[in-house]
């Protein structure tokens, strides 16, 4: 109990000091900021290892592991790239000489050993009780938001989210899969999963324009993908769950795929509703980029509805402000709330799809992202 109570203690220390650094110091001189994640886990490192020591632990599934890690990585690579062909590449924004290539990645590669060996350290002297690795998985995720605060502008709502799809999630995600591998593994398989995701980047001249969407998509599943099989493997080893435990996920798993099979449904347009998301500001404060809306398709239009429309291959979401009739046939003019002019164009009843019935904030942002490919 002694020795959960120091991990605890000295866990906490570690996230207090290393949040005042970044203030006090790399704040003020940006430039150590590539190398102070570096000499802060190796500092951490030394201190843990004259306290606690690092087992030699040759574990029987760390060379299977190592292996279908590099399988899963190797098939990611050629997933996202092949993914390339279609979406296109861009150009790397860091320098790829020798000499800037040894520039970024060394201290990127120092502090990933340093850190996982760390994690190990933990994870090994907590055998007992998961508590400390939970404890410092949380911290190690906090630094990584801390990091993404740091080096971000978070001044609306769309950049908030931006955050939480590509930084936070994914570093969730990240953390939670290095923890079980260190825990039931060593640290072993965790560098081999590690050094490529994070120093690979700095490396390749260019990279698979896949957009934000796809890129925050397939940062959170991967991990999920690799820790479902190791699971798997460890599986023989580990008790059977409760019976009210797979009753549980059995539930959950069932309100999941209703979910999605409802969100399918609205998006494809089998019920009498269809969902779309909204791409532009011309209907605040209504609705939002970003928002998503559900309409209904309906004949018995007035002024002041909002309806949905094609034009030009588009489809618009703007108010009506008047109802014009020619020659028996029933044209709308619309205008965007936020916009201060009305819409060029007067709309026809066979080109109006639908008129709006609820809102939903803010879950079109992913099919945005993937549209556009920003």
């Amino acid at each position: 109990m002694k020795r959960y109570k120091e991990l605890y203690i000295t866990e906490i220390l570690i996230c207090i000091i290393y949040v005042l650094l970044k203030f006090v110091i790399v704040n003020r001189y940006l430039f150590l900021n590539s190398y102070f994640d570096a000499i802060y886990f190796f500092i951490i490192f030394i201190y843990f290892y004259f306290k606690y020591g690092i087992a030699r632990d040759k574990n029987y599934y760390t060379k299977i592991s190592v292996r279908y890690i590099i399988i899963f990585l190797l098939s990611y690579v050629l997933i996202i790239y092949g993914a390339g062909l279609f979406f296109g590449f861009v150009n790397s924004i860091y320098d790829n000489s020798l000499k800037g290539i040894l520039i970024n990645t060394l201290p990127v590669i120092v502090s990933i050993i340093f850190r996982e060996l760390v994690r190990f350290i933990v994870c090994y002297n907590s055998k007992k009780n998961i508590k400390p690795i939970i404890f410092l998985t949380i911290i190690y995720i906090c630094f990584d938001l801390f990091n993404g605060v740091f080096t971000s502008s978070i001044n609306s709502f769309y950049n908030l989210f931006q955050f939480m799809c590509l930084t936070v999630l994914p570093s969730v995600a990240k953390h939670m899969l290095l923890s079980y591998i260190s825990y039931k593994i060593n640290f072993i398989p965790a560098l081999v999963y590690s050094l490529p995701m994070e120093v690979v980047p700095f490396i390749l001249p260019f990279y698979p324009d896949l957009g934000n969407y796809l890129t925050a998509v397939i940062a959170i599943l991967l991990p999920f993908l690799i820790y479902i099989f190791l699971k798997k493997m460890f599986s023989y080893e580990e008790k059977e769950m409760a019976p009210l435990n797979r009753l549980l996920i059995k539930v959950l798993s069932m309100i999941l795929t209703m979910f999605l099979i409802f969100i399918v449904a609205l998006i494809s347009g089998i019920f009498k509703y269809k969902m779309i998301a909204i791409g532009s500001d011309s209907m605040n404060p209504i609705y939002y980029r970003g928002d998503a809306i559900i309409y209904e398709k309906d004949t018995d239009i007035k002024k002041g509805d909002i309806l949905v429309f094609e034009y030009n291959n588009s489809i618009i979401t703007h108010r009506v402000i008047n109802i014009i009739e020619e020659d028996g046939t029933k044209y709308f003019q619309t205008k965007g709330d936020n916009n201060d002019n009305p819409d060029l164009n007067l709309t026809s009843a066979e080109d109006v799809l639908g008129k709006v019935r609820f809102i939903v904030k803010y879950i079109g942002f992913p099919t945005i992202w993937f549209s556009e490919r920003s």
